[in-house]
């Protein structure tokens, strides 16, 4: 899987998780986490151009309300803005799947 999709994927799983009760401290703070270090990359920008920190905000709002609408989308904007993604985003995107799968949070078919 290419990194951009495993990050938007790890980003939807965990806000799906973090909406049940059940979630689990490590997983809501690996959430956010995560999340936090793709607004710090992303608003970065591409080639060293500072994004719209609202806009950035934004369209992880969406994402997070209606992730079938909007992964697309946000998959397109953060390649566009970061075509190699920090390894250290990766692996909290990754770090944040294992969890998921370890406490059974993680969705059918992430």
């Amino acid at each position: 899987m290419e990194p951009i999709a495993m990050i938007v994927r790890a980003l939807v799983a965990g806000a799906g998780a973090v909406s049940k009760e059940t979630a689990s401290d490590a997983v809501k703070n690996a959430y956010n986490e995560l999340k936090a270090n793709i607004m710090l990359n992303w608003e970065v920008g591409m080639e060293g151009e500072k994004a719209d920190a609202q806009e950035v905000r934004l369209m992880l709002d969406n994402l997070e309300d209606d992730p079938e609408m909007f992964q697309i989308r946000v998959e397109k904007r953060l390649a566009e803005a970061m075509p190699t993604p920090d390894e250290e985003l990766v692996v909290k995107a990754q770090q944040l799947c294992d969890l998921l799968d370890e406490t059974g949070l993680k969705p059918e078919g992430q």
